[in-house]
């Protein structure tokens, strides 16, 4: 190639290599125009003084957002030192002027929508200081603060997804009629038992089709309760309620059952086997009963007396006094027992007092306060009786 330059303006080439120069000139061009997005931007905002704001919206997962909402307000509050950071509207002091629906909408040009790879454009007036925010649904809301010079790309959001908001779930006392309609089997034993054929809970308990009970005396003072060929020893697979709390809640440990509401101041006994018992807890593989105690009177007075004797010193003692008007009511029960075993040397003595009160606070709602004192004296022995001690003692 030859190429006589007298300065660095003119040079004489010859034929081949203009044409040469012209082609990579041309291939220089195409690569300007193709490396600067911004300046295309620009020309597709059309109008002097306006730029492109370009960005993309995210979940926490790093997948697009679609349909999420982009809107630019004017804003006059001071803009935050240091790069351009979306900021959650929760994280701001609520007194701050930042944030405020007050802020009015540029112009119509300033709202988009995110498209199905989650990008957006928005075109707004050269070095205007706004506010850009995004919403969707299901999400939270991000906005970020800027007063934008030129046309540039802003960093990405990343927009988390709001709490769900669960239906609510209403927990109430379940009335006879109420249990015929839960699945499963479901078994309510009411006064005519509890007054009549029943010495003992564990008496009543026998009544209910799969339910076994296991006696360490008489009187039932240790209610071993198995359902369904579950083993009965100190009812531990059996959740045992007192209108409807757990009397021993171990659900993930072996409760002992020592403890069980004397038949004098039940109302009712509510077994429940099948499907229906998962809504009580872990503790429900044997089955729940739950231990219904008389409530108060809400519109009369009422006093009671029962007096009861047998054989082996056994003396039975029920006194109940209540009164109610006006929808509220209190009423006391005290629960005596005593007596021996069916050896010598084995003997019981118990005593409950309880108060119970009651309000009614509308027609669905009301309030009960229970406070119970419960003593036991008992002298008996889970272990057989040896060789050697019926040799002494046969009786």
């Amino acid at each position: 190639m030859n190429m006589n330059c007298s300065s660095l303006s003119t040079c004489a080439v010859d034929g081949k290599t203009r044409l040469m120069i012209l082609l990579l000139t041309s291939v220089v061009s195409v690569t300007t125009l193709l490396g600067q997005p911004a300046a295309a931007d620009s020309i597709k905002a059309g109008t002097t003084g306006t730029v492109v704001l370009t960005g993309i919206v995210t979940d926490s997962l790093g997948l697009p957002v679609t349909n999420a909402k982009v809107t630019a307000y004017a804003s006059t509050s001071p803009l935050p030192a240091g790069p351009l950071v979306w900021i959650t509207q929760s994280d701001e002091n609520p007194r701050s002027p930042r944030g405020q629906a007050t802020d009015r909408v540029a112009q119509a040009s300033t709202q988009a929508s995110t498209g199905g790879d989650g990008r957006y454009t928005l075109v707004l007036p050269a070095n205007a200081a706004v506010r850009v925010q995004i919403a969707a649904s299901d999400y939270g809301t991000v906005q970020l603060y800027c007063k934008p010079e030129k046309s540039q790309r802003l960093p990405s959001a990343v927009l988390q997804r709001s709490a769900t908001r669960l239906p609510e779930v209403t927990v109430s006392a379940r009335s006879p009629l109420e249990m015929a309609q839960l699945p499963g089997a479901t078994t309510a034993i009411g006064t005519d038992v509890l007054g009549r054929a029943a010495v003992s809970v564990a008496d009543a308990l026998r009544t209910v089709p799969g339910v076994h009970t296991a006696e360490e005396d008489a009187f039932g003072l240790s209610l071993n309760i198995g359902i369904r060929g579950l083993p009965p020893r100190r009812s531990a697979r059996t959740l045992l309620l007192e209108d409807g709390m757990p009397i021993l809640l171990g659900p993930y440990g072996d409760p002992s059952m020592h403890y069980a509401p004397p038949i004098e101041v039940l109302e009712r006994l509510e077994v429940t086997k099948g499907s229906s018992q998962v809504s009580n807890g872990p503790q429900t593989v044997g089955g729940v009963v739950n231990f219904v105690t008389r409530p108060p009177p809400h519109e009369s007075s009422v006093a009671e007396v029962t007096v009861g004797a047998g054989a082996r010193e056994m003396r039975n003692l029920s006194v109940r006094l209540g009164a109610g008007r006006a929808g509220r009511g209190i009423a006391l029960d005290v629960v005596h027992r005593q007596g021996e075993g069916v050896r010598l040397e084995q003997s019981h003595q118990l005593r409950l007092v309880s108060i119970n009160g009651a309000m009614r606070m509308g027609e669905a709602q009301s309030l009960r306060i229970k406070l119970s004192h419960w003593n036991e004296r008992s002298q008996t022995s889970e272990s057989g009786l040896t060789q050697e001690e019926f040799t002494l003692a046969p009786f």
